[in-house]
């Protein structure tokens, strides 16, 4: 398996701190900055989002990213990085260097709520990722892993199987 941090919505300060712990130590990390954006300033965005190896955003974040430091999708993936985009109902997809990646959603059984439903995704995806999986089958986790949480009330009352998920993956692509 791979080694990876991950930096989700925190303490802007944290963030911060993880993020240039883990560039001295050379630890590849994947950063969520959520709804936290504006609450960086240029400098502190862009030294970590340049530092990670990955950056996990839904489009309107993006969109901020892009506002407040100018921030490229096609200079970010250049660098060997990968980005990936949620885009609620529309999917989303995973940009490298090399690949345009788009990712269905799983259609979920009921909606319920779906607050939570990026961390979900965010989850699926790394398990994936550090099992070693490829970027498609990372997303395609990440979306099943929306799915069971948009199903549920709450962001952590839903639970399955490994059997369970193996067989929803299966039937849903």
């Amino acid at each position: 398996t791979l080694s990876v941090l991950i930096i989700a919505p925190d303490k802007p300060g944290r963030m911060l701190s993880l993020a240039s712990r883990a560039t001295t130590l050379k630890i590849p990390y994947f950063f969520d900055p959520g709804q936290n954006v504006p609450l960086f300033n240029e400098a502190e965005l862009k030294m970590a989002v340049s530092g990670a190896k990955g950056l996990f955003l839904n489009e309107y974040e993006l969109e901020l990213l892009r506002q407040k430091i100018g921030f490229s999708q096609e200079n970010f993936v250049r660098e060997d990085k990968i980005l990936i985009v949620t885009q609620g109902e529309k999917g989303s997809s995973i940009f490298t260097q090399i690949h345009s990646i788009p990712i269905p959603i799983v259609k979920p059984h009921t909606v319920k709520n779906p607050t939570g439903c990026g961390d979900a995704y965010r989850a699926g995806f790394l398990k994936g990722f550090v099992e070693g999986r490829d970027l498609e089958t990372c997303g395609r986790m990440g979306a099943l892993m929306a799915a069971y949480n948009v199903e549920h009330e709450g962001t952590q009352t839903h639970s399955f199987t490994h059997e369970e998920f193996t067989k929803r993956y299966q039937k849903s692509f």
